[in-house]
């Protein structure tokens, strides 16, 4: 994927660490168990600490892979400064098949507009939709909408 940015073959990709009802392994992470299965951690320590190996394992690939982007030169900078990548995930539990507090990693510059070395946690309530950040994406890319999905608005504080 990195060499198909250096190549300048694409501007946009997608790539899937794992489909989320998938019984594969990841022994690498240092844990054996299947995801799907793990992701039902039933809230136990125990459990819950294997499942974070593998999601700790799948972000140190994406880690990987951004440090290959951020040593690629594009214009006065790097590949890294004019994209954004997003790492998402549907849920913020697995277990409770919960879709609050879903995390979400961003990383890029956005040809410089995008402000990054920051932690946002918004309000836990239903008003603070994924589909809010969507559309606060769309906003940063110069590309004005009223609204995507569901959403009921910007992020306040997101740009």
């Amino acid at each position: 994927l990195a060499l198909a940015f250096e190549g300048d073959i694409t501007r946009s990709a997608t790539f899937m660490f794992g489909r989320d009802l998938s019984g594969a392994a990841f022994p690498e992470s240092g844990f054996n168990g299947g995801w799907h299965g793990s992701s039902h951690h039933g809230d136990k320590p125990e459990n819950v600490a294997n499942y974070a190996k593998m999601n700790r394992y799948h972000v140190q690939h994406l880690a990987n892979f951004v440090a290959k982007l951020k040593n690629m030169p594009e214009g006065d900078g790097t590949v890294l400064d004019y994209i954004l990548i997003y790492k998402g995930s549907n849920m913020g539990n697995s277990h409770r098949h919960a879709h609050i507090k879903v995390p979400v990693i961003l990383i890029g510059g956005i040809d410089g507009t995008f402000k990054g070395n920051r932690h946002l946690v918004f309000p836990d309530d239903t008003t603070q939709k994924t589909s809010n950040m969507l559309l606060s994406i769309l906003h940063s890319f110069g590309i004005e909408r009223e609204s995507i999905g569901q959403s009921s608005g910007t992020l306040p504080g997101f740009a």
